[in-house]
């Protein structure tokens, strides 16, 4: 379990910074499909 302790760390910290990521590419593609069939 001590050599998990960083690894956890580390993907508690960065996985914020994840899901932000995900949600403006998503934002992005929804736009682009939305635009594409206006």
């Amino acid at each position: 379990m001590v050599c998990l302790g960083p690894f956890f760390d580390f993907e508690m910290k960065s996985a914020p910074i994840l899901i932000v990521s995900l949600a403006l590419l998503l934002i992005s593609l929804t736009r682009n499909i939305v635009l594409a069939s206006a």
